[in-house]
């Protein structure tokens, strides 16, 4: 085992000790119950002859773990994305948040502890649903 898959085992013990569903998640990539088995248990050479799908299942859990470890920044990098990369303003994404603009101005200067937890989730929602619909 390299020093890459450690990392990956250890961020999906993390991510188990959080008490996500992992079967659920595992499931959506379309992988047997033993593929499934076989990944908890902590053996990953089942996807050596299947790189795209390694890749796939490793960089959702990599995401997962990154959430756990760094929520806040995750979400202002998302909402970042969002309106720089794809050109959404902060008015739409307050619109569709039902927020003022305000809110997503101030998570997005990192005055996380200003913007309520509602608030905070009802951007992010709107920032990850926007992203997965642009990309």
């Amino acid at each position: 085992m390299d020093e890459n898959d450690k990392n990956i085992m250890e961020e999906l013990d993390a991510i188990k000790e959080c008490g996500f569903n992992l079967y659920t998640l595992l499931k959506d990539f379309k992988m047997s119950e033993t593929e499934i088995q076989s990944l908890m248990s902590g053996d990953i050479e089942c996807f050596t002859d299947n790189v795209e799908k390694r890749f796939e299942i490793f960089y959702k859990i990599h995401l997962l773990y990154e959430i756990i470890e760094h929520g806040d920044e995750v979400v202002t990098d998302m909402v970042e994305k969002v309106i720089f990369l794809y050109g959404i303003s902060y008015e739409t994404i307050a619109k569709l948040s039902k927020v003022e603009v305000k809110e997503v101005k101030k998570l997005l200067n990192k005055q996380n502890g200003n913007v309520s937890v509602e608030n905070k989730y009802a951007i992010s929602a709107t920032a990850l649903l926007l992203y997965s619909l642009l990309q």
